[in-house]
């Protein structure tokens, strides 16, 4: 009995060792790389093995263990990224990765002047595909948003404010001015990130903003996922999404901007929370909602002060 769990273990540990030796870097540019290329240089292509255009891209070539190196360029990567099975899964030793310094994944696109409707007062209305949650962007940041406290009634706004009514958007020009002459974006693509039957994956470096619904959501069956050292900001409905039965990490990263919560978890997740910081104003949510499931802040005690049920 003794020498068949000896041969089961160095079986496991030689299966940890080829996974290891096998388990490669990916390399993702999306100013200089081309999805014809297979990824395995950071630099300009050498018989077509510079990086990629697209993280999408280094998704499909990716196999378990693997790492993804995102380089921060001056273009944010307007992607929807899907993390799934196996083939993006890790171990302990070797976790999947996508790891960078600053890149930005980002949500938006640009409203054009001629989607804009007149409504009176200064104020129009754009109607976006995604409609349940939203954000505005002026100036590549989220507009300042102004509640509709009376169902299907547009709240008074000043000036650069907007509303969210009915899935509409309503925006306010400064006087002789019309929308096509600001720089406003809405949120096209739906998550930033998400995963679904995933283990011992890490999220590192990544800013992560304009989703109509979250930055990241750990939809369910995750189990050992990492979100460190990243933003998550100015999406429709939360920064961070847990549900599920899922369970994951958030250290090291900053929260604000987000429509509806910081960090929201349901179903039954377990989500520990360490060395965050979240910023909140009248104008987002709070710090953390539930719908379900448990999260602990810094020293792993479930959190009080912070936590709001849903409906609150």
């Amino acid at each position: 009995m003794r020498f068949v769990f000896l041969l089961a273990a160095m079986g496991f540990a030689a299966a940890l060792t080829g996974q290891a030796l096998l388990a490669d870097d990916i390399y993702v540019n999306n100013a200089v790389g081309d999805d014809t290329f297979n990824g395995r240089s950071a630099s300009d292509a050498t018989e077509q093995g510079g990086p990629l255009r697209t993280i999408n891209r280094a998704l499909r070539l990716a196999q378990p263990g693997d790492r993804i190196i995102v380089e921060k360029t001056d273009l944010p990567y307007r992607e929807s990224l899907s993390i799934q099975g196996g083939q993006h899964s890790g171990t302990d030793v070797m976790p999947f990765t996508i790891f960078s310094d600053g890149a930005v994944l980002d949500g938006t696109s640009p409203i054009d002047g001629s989607s804009w409707q007149y409504v009176g007062n200064g104020v129009f209305r754009f109607q976006p595909r995604l409609r349940s949650f939203q954000q505005l962007y002026l100036d590549g940041k989220p507009a300042e948003l102004v509640p509709a406290v009376v169902p299907y009634t547009v709240p008074e706004l000043q000036p650069k404010q907007w509303a969210l009514v009915d899935g509409a958007i309503y925006f306010k020009a400064e006087d002789g001015k019309i929308p096509g002459q600001y720089e406003l974006r809405y949120c096209r693509y739906q998550t930033g990130i998400t995963l679904y039957e995933v283990r011992n994956v890490v999220i590192n470096g990544l800013t992560v903003q304009g989703f109509q619904l979250d930055g990241i959501n750990a939809h369910d069956g995750v189990t050992g996922l990492v979100v460190k050292n990243c933003r998550l900001r100015g999406n429709g409905r939360s920064g961070f999404s847990v549900g599920g039965a899922s369970r994951a990490q958030l250290i090291n990263s900053v929260l604000g901007g987000n429509g509806n919560a910081q960090v929201r978890t349901e179903g039954h997740a377990l989500l520990r929370i360490n060395d965050c910081r979240f910023l909140t104003s009248r104008y987002s949510g709070p710090a953390i909602s539930q719908s379900g499931g448990r999260v602990s802040v810094d020293d792993g005690q479930p959190s009080k002060a912070a936590t709001l049920s849903a409906g609150e």
